[in-house]
C-alpha cells in the first residue's frame, strides 16, 4: 500500500476509534487491515440502547472494495430473516450496492456511519418490537429487484429491464429527448441519473440480473 493510502488509511480508522473507543485496529505487517471490539448503539436522544462485540475487515483495495462486518457476540439470532449467517456474517445490503460503493470507493468511517450503526441498530428495534425500524431489503433476489425499483424509482420491471439494457448495449441518449420510460419528460430531468448509477455496477453482473428480471417478467404473464 502506496504511503498516502496508507496515510488515508490511518486517519480513517483512528476517526472511528475516536467515535467508537472500545474498538482495536487489527494489524498486518504494520497495517491497519480491521476493527475489532464492543461497539455501543444510541438513540437519537444518546440513550445506549445496546452493545455489540464485531470485527469489521477492510479491504486491501481501500478506499475501493466493501468492508466486512461480522457480529461476534451472538446477540443476533443466526437466521437468514435477521440478515446474518451462522458464522456472523452480516448482510448490510445488497450485492449491487456494495459494487457500487466498491467503485466509488468509500471510507471505513462512512461505512460504521451508513451501514454498521444502522444495521446493529435495527437489529436492536426488532428485537424489542418485532419488526424493523424502516423498510428493509427483501431476501434473496426480491431483495436485488428491490434495488433496482428504488434506484429507477420505478416497480414497473419492463421499465427496469429497459434501464438495464440500456447500459448493456450501450445506447447512448441526448439529455434533452423524452426518456425511455415514457414520462414525457427530458432524460436529464428523468432517469439519466439512475442510468449513471446502475452503469457502475458493470456489464456482466447486469446481464445476469436481466436475465432473472426477465424470468420473473415472463412469470407474471403467464
Amino acid at each position: 500500500m502506496k504511503n498516502k493510502k496508507l496515510k488515508a488509511l490511518e486517519l480513517d480508522v483512528e476517526a472511528v476509534v475516536r467515535t467508537h473507543p472500545e474498538l482495536e485496529p487489527l494489524m498486518y505487517k504494520n497495517i491497519p487491515v480491521g476493527l475489532e471490539g464492543i461497539i455501543d448503539i444510541f438513540d437519537l436522544d444518546d440513550v445506549k440502547r445496546g452493545s455489540f462485540q464485531i470485527q469489521v475487515d477492510f479491504s486491501a483495495r481501500y478506499p475501493n472494495g466493501f468492508p466486512s462486518l461480522r457480529e461476534l457476540s451472538k446477540l443476533i439470532p443466526r437466521e437468514i430473516d435477521r440478515h446474518i449467517y451462522d458464522n456472523g456474517n452480516c448482510c448490510v445490503t445488497v450485492l449491487q450496492k456494495q459494487i457500487i460503493e466498491s467503485k466509488r470507493g468509500i471510507t471505513i468511517e462512512r461505512y460504521f456511519k451508513d451501514y454498521v450503526v444502522p444495521f446493529l441498530a435495527n437489529q436492536i428495534h426488532f428485537e424489542e418490537y418485532g419488526k424493523w425500524a424502516n423498510e428493509e431489503y427483501k431476501h434473496g433476489y426480491a431483495g436485488q429487484v428491490q434495488f433496482y425499483q428504488e434506484t429507477t424509482k420505478s416497480t414497473d420491471l419492463s421499465i427496469i429491464l429497459k434501464a438495464i439494457k440500456i447500459i448493456i448495449d450501450s445506447t447512448k441518449f441526448s439529455r434533452n429527448e423524452k426518456c425511455f420510460c415514457n414520462s414525457e419528460i427530458k432524460y436529464k430531468k428523468c432517469h439519466e441519473q439512475s442510468i449513471s448509477d446502475l452503469r457502475v455496477i458493470g456489464k456482466e453482473q447486469l446481464k445476469s440480473d436481466w436475465d432473472q428480471i426477465n424470468e420473473i417478467l415472463e412469470e407474471e404473464k403467464i
